[in-house]
């Protein structure tokens, strides 16, 4: 080492202790330490030094100084410990001496000041000076300190915080980087864009065949659901986020609640066989939002679709019957079938075999998903035959629309029987006005169910019973159609 690159201190005192140098002069001393004059006499004066002029001042200075350097060294060490204290948070069990007094809640997160707000376990609330603030969770993995950003409110609640900080602790006493896992795990969809992908996914696997019926899961979840936890993602919507949607049409819209509910709770078990939910359904009934919600049947009465009785069917029929246009043709032809609106307003020439008087309606327009042949009496065969043209395509509509040569809406059939009855009639209430005549008249319900199209609760049934009751049923539906229309 070169005389250049000795300390002052060096140069004074080379390797000598400070007990055995006998004399100093104050310049020396000075230069040792770079301090200034003023400071030494404060030193003296405080410590009771003898006077400069005896030959032990200097040394006295000197012992003096090297004390109080060694207490300065110490209060920094202390300091140092603070400091390391404080970054090991967890590990160490010390609060950080830095952290702001005032508990973090859910309520405040968004009002506290600037500065580091403790909240638990290393888990704290960073507010910038410029307003913006973060989740932060400090953690030490393989000696090394770490901060991790885990969002920032309110789009992360204080709930879902300490949630990801609990999720962290368990990764990271394994010895695994939680940040790493976070960026390697796909990122879960929304509840709006998954609800889509859920329903296509029944439409497909349920065989659903009525547009009408896809539309309306579409509707009521964009409508009811969306608004309130379609954007967040599929594994963060709660219990509560469910109520919010369902408690306000719960008694003012029940049955559309009650089938908002039942499909929410449907999108969610798909959710869970893809693996993006665990845990309760937020949406299910039993054990869950059964007790926060009463039951329907507690102030909500069912309502059936209006039916005629068969006094005002007998009124009602021959005005339709008589009445020109495509649509009153249709319905006539409806009600003498005592057939859906679906099934009676998509019939092609085809379905129709006007030598054997059958009707055969194919499986996929069916609401069971069952070939149905439907026997025609001499009333329907006489619709047929005023709409039927010189040649008939098989694959033309029957009562197509006159408007737009279509299928007519679903709709249209009830709108002509309220601007003819002035009620609001459907043709689901007119099957009920069939179904009340077989009873009425002693039909047997094998037959009266057979011509409504409907399959029997019992397997054993089902099983049993493969025959369609054609021939049986022809006579019944003659028998209507004499009923509630007369021949001249």
């Amino acid at each position: 080492m070169t005389t250049t690159d000795l300390s002052p201190r060096e140069k004074v005192f080379g390797s000598s202790p400070v007990s055995d140098l006998d004399y100093l002069t104050q310049d020396e001393v000075l230069e040792a330490f770079s301090i200034k004059g003023r400071t030494l006499r404060d030193w003296r004066a405080k410590r009771g030094f003898p006077d400069p002029s005896d030959r032990r001042y200097n040394l006295w200075a000197v012992r003096a100084y090297v004390k109080m350097r060694a207490e300065i060294e110490r209060k920094k060490a202390r300091e140092k410990m603070k400091r390391f204290m404080s970054s090991c948070g967890q590990n160490c069990g010390q609060r950080s001496s830095n952290l702001m007094a005032e508990k973090v809640t859910a309520k405040n997160c968004m009002s506290l000041p600037s500065g580091r707000h403790g909240i638990e376990k290393g888990l704290h609330l960073r507010v910038m000076p410029s307003g913006d603030r973060y989740w932060v969770l400090r953690f030490t993995l393989n000696g090394k300190r770490c901060d991790w950003n885990l969002g920032c409110p309110p789009a992360i609640t204080l709930a879902t915080a300490k949630q990801l900080a609990d999720n962290a602790r368990v990764l990271i006493a394994q010895g695994i980087d939680p940040r790493v896992t976070a960026e390697a795990a796909p990122e879960k969809p929304t509840f709006a864009v998954f609800s889509r992908e859920a329903i296509d996914n029944f439409r497909l696997v349920r065989k659903w065949k009525n547009a009408k019926h896809v539309e309306q899961w579409f509707s009521t979840v964009e409508t009811y659901a969306n608004p309130f936890f379609g954007s967040k993602a599929i594994d963060k919507v709660t219990r509560d986020d469910v109520l919010a949607a369902l408690k306000p049409i719960w008694e003012t819209k029940t049955e559309t609640a009650v089938r908002l509910r039942g499909r929410i709770e449907a999108i969610f078990e798909f959710a869970r066989a893809k693996g993006y939910i665990d845990g309760m359904n937020p949406g299910a009934w039993k054990g869950n939002l059964d007790a926060f919600l009463p039951h329907e049947t507690k102030f909500h009465f069912e309502k059936h679709h209006r039916a005629l009785s068969f006094g005002k069917m007998q009124d009602v029929f021959p005005i339709l019957f008589r009445r020109e246009g495509i649509g009153f043709r249709a319905i006539s032809f409806g009600i003498l079938t005592a057939t859906r609106a679906q099934e009676f307003l998509g019939v092609t020439w085809g379905e129709i075999d006007l030598k054997a008087r059958t009707w055969t309606i194919p499986a996929e327009r069916m609401k069971a998903g069952i070939e149905h042949r439907v026997p025609l009496s001499d009333q329907a065969m006489q619709i047929l035959e005023s709409v039927r043209p010189v040649e008939p395509v098989m694959e033309d509509l029957v009562f197509p629309s006159p408007r737009t040569h279509r299928r007519m809406a679903i709709d249209s059939p009830r709108k002509m029987l309220r601007d003819v009855t002035g009620e609001d009639y459907t043709m689901h209430g007119c099957r009920s006005t069939f179904r009340d005549w077989c009873e009425e008249n002693l039909v047997h319900s094998s037959l009266s169910e057979r011509a409504l199209a409907h399959t029997p609760d019992s397997k054993v049934v089902r099983a049993y019973q493969r025959s369609d009751l054609l021939e049986q049923r022809r006579p019944l539906m003659q028998q209507w159609a004499d009923a509630i229309l007369k021949q001249d």
